[in-house]
């Protein structure tokens, strides 16, 4: 897995969360704040 891919990464985020495995769906929301996933600013 290469950390830095922006694509990968949130598939992986979004995986936990569809799973149940990410309460509320924070860590989702906090790697697309943080920008470790999504559109570049």
């Amino acid at each position: 897995l290469d950390p830095l891919n922006q694509d990968l990464m949130g598939m992986l985020f979004a995986t936990e969360a569809l799973l149940g495995e990410d309460d509320y769906c924070m860590e989702y929301i906090g790697a697309y704040r943080e920008g470790i996933f999504g559109q570049k600013k």
